[in-house]
């Protein structure tokens, strides 16, 4: 018999390292020589679940209101801050009044010499002039108007028409004192604050209700009532849900086969915005019987990267030997999930120690403890 030496020990060095790396990369695993996994097994049986329509949706937020200054003041305090959400009736503002209320007590000031000056004049023309006066309503133009009608004008005359100017700028001033706190119309978050006068100063989109809109075939609409819980879930945040009410089932104006599903979802904290996008979840009174297994009993492709699967996959029992089957899933029921495909009625699936499993491995399956017998009372 031949012999091969290897005299050179560095290559026999480097031969031993290629041996050990091929076996260390290698994606296939084999169990320990004699040893046989216990694992619980489920079989594929059908069971009668409600389903869940699922579908795109746009919210739609209500009317954009614009406030103006009501004053010719600039705002003093702001108590809002974008994207803050505000109630109905809340102060969001206060305007700066110091020169309203100087201009105001100087208004006043010339209404009272004007009005003392008015009386004194009237005083004098007597007490029949006076009563002879009364019930006749005081001019209504102002003394440049007067003046253009040709009409003599006493001094009586143009202190009652200077009176009456007065007292009006004066109403506007107290007007404008009135309206210092700035109040929400109604229940709006801040979107703007372009501070003028007589400008628009704040711009408030009201997000009660936030209503989306969606469309179904009349298989579904079949299963659906007014009044039914619903989920929208962001696609910008797709871990959030938020709950809402379906509102209105009505036939599509457009297509015949369609019917318009109408709803309302709440946003208390404001993060919902006009025309997002999302999906709509809705569990129908539509009972079907389906193929279903534990989502435990599923290796998806990130679970089992060493498989090379893109698909979705189980362990299947036969005999006493494991077979790796690809498998198509449908609508989720919880922890459970719809087999639509890959799978017959019956085929025991392994449900535990998913991780350590392979192909053509020799398992035993774990026994199931009885359930409890009823006691009867």
């Amino acid at each position: 018999m031949a012999t091969i030496r290897l005299r050179d020990p560095l290559r026999c060095l480097l031969a031993l390292s290629t041996v050990l790396l091929v076996s260390c990369n290698s994606n296939t695993r084999h169990a320990a020589p004699g040893h046989v996994e216990t694992v619980s097994a489920i079989p594929l049986t059908k069971s009668l679940r409600r389903r869940e329509l699922r579908s795109d949706a746009t919210l739609a937020i209500g009317k954009s209101v614009t406030i103006k200054s009501p004053i010719a003041a600039p705002l003093s305090e702001n108590f809002i801050a974008a994207p803050q959400t505000v109630e109905a009736e809340q102060e969001i503002a206060l305007f700066d009044l110091k020169e309203t209320e100087l201009a105001l007590e100087a208004k006043r000031s010339t209404l009272a010499t004007a009005q003392a000056r008015l009386d004194q004049d009237l005083s004098k023309t007597g007490a029949e002039d006076v009563a002879a006066d009364e019930g006749e309503p005081l001019p209504q133009h102002p003394p440049e108007e007067a003046e253009a009608t040709g009409e003599p004008k006493d001094e009586a005359t143009l202190l009652s028409l200077t009176v009456e100017q007065l007292r009006h700028e004066t109403s506007l001033l107290e007007h404008q004192l009135n309206q210092a706190q700035l109040v929400t119309p109604l229940s709006p978050f801040y979107a703007g604050q372009p501070i003028a006068v007589g400008e628009a100063i704040y711009r408030l989109e009201s997000t009660d209700p936030l209503t989306l809109r969606l469309l179904v075939s009349l298989e579904h609409a079949a299963y659906l009532d007014e009044g039914m819980p619903l989920t929208f879930i962001p696609y910008s945040n797709p871990e959030t849900r938020i709950a809402g009410v379906l509102d209105t089932l009505s036939p599509y104006a457009e297509n015949a086969d369609l019917f318009e599903v109408t709803g309302h979802v709440e946003n208390p904290n404001g993060t919902l915005k006009d025309k997002q996008k999302g999906e709509v979840r809705i569990t129908t009174t539509r009972q079907d019987s389906v193929y279903t297994l534990p989502r435990s009993a599923i290796i998806t492709p990130e679970a089992r990267p060493e498989l090379k699967s893109n698909s979705p996959m189980v362990f299947v029992i036969r005999g006493d030997t494991l077979s790796l089957q690809p498998v198509k899933l449908g609508q989720g029921y919880g922890e459970d999930v719809e087999v639509t495909g890959g799978l017959e009625e019956g085929e025991l699936v392994a449900n535990t120690n998913l991780a350590f499993l392979f192909e053509g491995e020799h398992v035993k399956i774990k026994a199931e403890a009885p359930p409890p017998a009823a006691v009867i009372k």
